[in-house]
């Protein structure tokens, strides 16, 4: 009777309806189960010393320590880096590390067959979000155990030929390449702004938080927050190629053949010779100096003997960096593979035929779960798992999983293939497979069950501490487990290779594709809740199981399109996406449909159930988000900025609601999960209660007794990056305590007697909130009731307490407004002073423009002249012009001094008298003998006034002293600080002299003299005849 029913009410209710016979009844097939369970146990992660047979020699070579002189330390200005948004070259999903073939360890590989930018692969480095970062030629990759984003270099940002990568304490990732410093963080390349430097070999980290960069040919560079210290000294720390921190905080400098270290402010080389190879890499165990060379193996440095490691494998080779690996020296050695050693020289290889993707092993990198990443400059990049040390630190949300399910205590990692790693409290253990095992997805039911598809060989479950393998006797194809659903109760719905539906239930495997409609149809996506089953077939079909009734749905009998994209519950039913709308099922019924055609260009859509009622679709040309609000379908606006097409191929919502995709004309990877979030409304509610450390029921109301500790677990649906979760607990309207919640857990306890309400709150970016509330009963010690006559004494000491604790809080409160008053008023102080700062930096960038200018266009009045003397045939008119086109030079000669020193007033009187000395003398036989002392910078209108009255003189010289100029000829010019601010200046020429009636003190030379020394420096002057010309002056300057 019930089963018609059904059939009429849909009949009645839908605008697609099926009768009777439409319905097909049928029987689940069984099919066997092979009765052989493989089991394994867990296997803890523990430290492991590896057995060893072979030793390697060692060599003591005598070095002598020498000091190094002059090694220059300067400060520079601050290194600023601007932000490159690089282009995302290439996006490619599901990288799996394959296994070698015949392969002797536990190592998969990545061959550059498959990722040809792997080709040149050199450095690599973990970040902190436990992400893989490799350098190559010109690409930097970054691997997060399911995608590798390939970046490459553009016109504006070039790695070229990348040497290292190194991770500092902030989760920079500072890149060493031929094209100078850079640094990559959260998903953006930045570089320096206002400094060119070369090659950088390395970074390395000190204590203090200094970053330290090796270049090539300047020395090092020493980066902080105030500024950059240079070290540089040629021929002896211009090339720097690797550093170490010693154990008493020295850094010590690898040289191209040697070391280098500072101590009390001496510098000190420790040379290798010509019997030690270049070096290329150092790494400090303990007191012990591993020391990489070129082409010369591998030495340690040991309470200053230097050794060498005479290992037959090392002979010759190179060896780019050194790792510690738990109690173990890993080094790579080129070419050839890995040579790891223990602390008493024992050793064993790690070579291609082991696994390794080639010989030519360059770098290696131990990551967070013990895995040892490598790379190959030809082949691609190796990983070498189950590396055994002690328990490993807590990975950091990010890292390179697939998926992290959490339950209570319990934290599951699910990784690619066979690397699963569980957390329980603070110990973490790995599920050791068998070596055939190929996982392909992995799901946790609860904090002690697990369940795999292991491709071929069917299905893997971990329950009870133990692995069982269960396969069908059938064939590889059919037995296969993929996309597996959880239906209610332990049921779970897959389908197979041939894309059959199967059942797995109570250690069975039953078939749901033999069935007229679905043998031989391949079914894409299967969707299971409380009301049934739904599926997708390839032909685009959607098909309905319910109890032993299944219905078959295409465009014909009710669906919008012959695409159905996808289906995901929604409200009371299924949610089925087509290419031309939205349609909601219920018990087979087309209940609600909602046309759009933003997947008309592609048909490709990614969609996600936001909350119990609402869903977000996304295709590369829209995104929706649609609501169930009282039975009606309603679109709300995401007001996001339509002007770019959406590729739709790179679009991704991540399991915790982020929505990543990519613009039309912008290779960059977006996050628009800010701009929607606003629209998702949030659901919270109590996972589950602890009462000293016991689960316990749950309902509206929690009874506790005065000493219990109250853990609750919450659970909440789109809270990623959208505000934050507060409580309150209050009684009798008072708050008792209030926080913010951390990891979605609220602790509180020990309450004394009462009732209370726990309150609460989500509060999203938008200040908009939702919540609910709890009642806490607390009872009372059976005692407390008796004690009614201490009550009163209680109360007085309480009293006198609240009254001792009112001063106290009045006068802290006093000294809290004193000191915040001071704070606002050095805030206020430093603003003034930053404004002034800023004012006098402006006023000395317009006064440097104004001398550029000043000797611009004094340049070319000099021109002018220039162009003149050229037309002019008369012999004195070019004489008179020659005169004023060396006094024009003088002039702007003190302007481009001025402009170019860091001083923008005063000029360097040496290099400027130099300057004008050379100018006049430039091609005569002429010796010039020029001393200046005690002055060194002068202001402009003085050093004006004494280049112009010295250029008067060397002309007249040159004119008049010598009737024939030789080699012989010669000027002296002496300018020397006396008392106060006089100084004296003489001028001595070697000439023939002159008489005193033939100085001509109305000439203009002579004028402009006298005016200079008389007014412009406030002087006098004397001349004479007596061995030449003499001219001496006191002047101030």
């Amino acid at each position: 009777m019930s089963k018609i029913f059904f059939i009429i009410v849909i009949a009645l209710n839908s605008p697609a309806f099926f009768s009777q016979d439409q319905w097909t009844h049928y029987d689940r097939t069984k099919i066997g189960i092979s009765t052989e369970e493989n089991i394994q146990k867990v296997a803890w992660i523990h430290l492991e010393t590896t057995t060893l047979e072979n030793k390697v020699e060692v060599l003591k070579t005598n070095k002598e320590i020498i000091a190094i002189e002059n090694v220059l330390e300067e400060q520079l200005e601050k290194i600023t880096f601007e932000n490159f948004r690089m282009p995302l070259i290439m996006e490619i999903l599901d990288i799996d590390f394959e296994y070698q073939e015949n392969a002797k360890m536990d190592i998969t590989c990545l061959s550059e067959l498959r990722a040809p930018y792997l080709v040149g692969m050199e450095a690599l480095a973990e970040l902190k979000d436990g992400r893989m970062i490799f350098g190559g030629e010109d690409v930097v990759c970054i691997y997060d155990g399911y995608k590798m984003q390939v970046y490459n270099s553009t016109s504006d940002y070039y790695f070229k030929e990348i040497h290292s990568i190194f991770v500092d304490s902030q989760n920079r990732a500072w890149i060493g390449s031929d094209g100078g410093i850079s640094y990559y963080e959260n998903g953006k390349f930045y570089k320096p702004t206002n400094s060119e430097v070369g090659k950088v070999w390395n970074y390395r980290e000190s204590s203090e938080g200094e970053i330290y960069a090796a270049t090539y040919n300047q020395g090092i560079y020493i980066l902080n927050e105030d500024f950059t210290t240079h070290i540089f000294k040629d021929g002896k720390i211009d090339e720097v190629l690797d550093f170490v921190q010693t154990g008493t905080g020295e850094i010590l400098y690898g040289l191209d053949n040697g070391l280098a270290f500072k101590k009390e402010g001496q510098w000190f080389e420790y040379p290798f010779g010509e019997d030690i190879g270049s070096l290329r890499s150092l790494l400090r165990v303990n007191q012990r100096i591993y020391i990489g060379t070129f082409r010369d193996g591998v030495y340690f440095l040991e309470e200053g003997e230097i050794y060498q490691i005479n290992a037959p494998d090392l002979v010759g080779k190179s060896s780019y960096n050194i790792q510690l690996v738990g109690n173990q020296v890993w080094i790579p050695f080129f070419p050839g593979g890995i040579l790891v050693i223990n602390d008493d020289l024992s050793f064993f290889k790690i070579l291609h035929e082991d696994g390794l993707i080639g010989w030519n092993t360059i770098k290696i990198c131990l990551d967070s779960f013990g895995n040892v990443w490598s790379t190959d400059l030809m082949y691609g990049i190796s990983k070498i798992q189950d590396i055994k040390l002690k328990p490993i630190a807590e990975p950091i949300e990010g890292f390179a999983y697939i998926k992290r399910e959490s339950f209570q205590d319990t934290t599951w990692y699910f990784g690619i293939h066979k690397s699963i790693y569980r957390k329980i409290g603070d110990e973490y253990s790995k599920l050791d497979f068998r070596g055939d095992d190929y996982l392909a997805t992995a799901d946790a039911i609860s904090g002690d069950e697990a369940i795999f598809s292991n491709h071929e060989r069917g299905i893997v479950i971990y329950k009870n501490n133990q692995i069982y393998h269960y396969a069908t006797n059938e064939q590889k194809d059919l037995a296969s487990f993929t996309r597996p659903t959880y239906g209610k109760g332990k049921d779970i719905y897959y389908t197979n290779y041939p894309e059959e539906v199967r059942r797995f239930y109570n250690d069975s495997v039953f078939n749901l594709s033999r069935l007229p409609d679905l043998e031989g149809r391949r079914v894409k996506q299967i969707e299971v809740n409380d009301l049934g089953i739904v599926c997708i077939r390839f032909d685009n079909s959607i098909g309905f199981f319910k109890d032993d009734a299944y219905a078959l749905f295409h465009k014909g009998n009710g669906l919008l399109s012959n695409w159905t994209l996808s289906i995901l519950p929604w409200g009371k039913g299924f949610c089925v996406i087509t290419e031309k709308g939205v349609q909601l099922f219920e018990d087979a019924i087309i209940k609600k449909t909602y046309p759009f055609n933003i997947l008309s260009e592609g048909r490709k859509c990614e969609t996600k159930r936001i909350d119990e009622n609402g869903i977000f679709i996304i295709s590369g040309s829209d995104m929706l988000l649609l609501r169930l609000n009282d039975d009606e379908i309603i679109q709300e606006d995401l007001n996001y900025n339509k002007d770019s097409y959406l590729i739709r191929q790179n679009i991704t919502i991540t399991p915790d609601n982020e929505i990543q995709l990519r613009k039309e004309g912008s290779n960059y990877q977006l996050d628009l999960f800010q701009e929607i979030v606003a629209k998702v409304n949030s659901t919270l509610w109590i996972d589950s209660i602890m009462v000293n450390d016991k689960l316990v029921n749950m309902g509206n109301q929690v009874q506790l007794t005065q000493d219990d500790q109250v853990k609750i677990f919450l659970s909440a649906v789109s809270l990623r990056n959208k505000g934050w979760i507060n409580y309150q607990l209050i009684s009798n309207d008072k708050l008792v305590t209030k926080g913010t919640v951390l990891n979605r857990i609220i602790e509180f306890g020990h309450l004394t007697e009462g009732n209370y309400q726990l309150e609460i709150v989500h509060v999203d970016n938008d200040k908009k909130s939702n919540g609910f509330s709890l009642n806490v009963e607390v009872a009372p010690y059976w005692y407390q009731t008796i004690w009614f006559y201490v009550g009163l004494g209680l109360t007085i000491g309480l009293s006198f307490l609240m009254y001792v604790r009112y001063r106290f809080r009045k006068s802290l409160k006093y000294q809290h407004k004193l000191e915040r008053q001071v704070a606002e008023k050095t805030i206020e102080v430093q603003k003034e002073k930053t404004i002034i700062e800023e004012q006098l930096i402006e006023k000395e960038i317009l006064l440097k423009e104004v001398n550029h200018r000043v000797k611009n266009n004094m340049q070319m009045v000099r021109s002018v002249l220039e162009l003149q003397k050229s037309k002019e045939n008369n012999l004195e008119n070019k004489e008179v012009i020659d005169k004023a086109i060396t006094r024009v030079k003088t002039l702007a000669l003190a302007h481009q001094n001025l402009y170019q020193n860091k001083f923008y007033n005063v000029v360097n009187l040496k290099e400027y008298t130099e300057t004008i000395v050379k100018s006049l003398v430039k091609g005569l036989p002429l010796q010039v003998d020029l001393s200046i002392h005690g002055l060194e910078q002068v202001n402009i209108e003085s050093a004006q006034a004494l280049g112009m009255v010295l250029n008067e003189l060397i002309t007249n010289s040159i004119k008049h002293a010598w009737e024939k100029m030789s080699a012989d000829s010669m000027i002296k010019i002496s300018i020397e600080k006396k008392e106060g601010d006089l100084s004296e200046f003489t001028y001595h020429d070697n000439g023939e002299g002159f008489s005193t009636k033939d100085f001509d003190k109305d000439s203009l030379g002579v004028l402009l003299i006298s005016a200079f020394v008389e007014r412009r420096l406030e002087g006098s002057y004397t001349v004479s005849s007596k061995e030449g010309f003499n001219f001496k002056s006191e002047i101030k300057l």
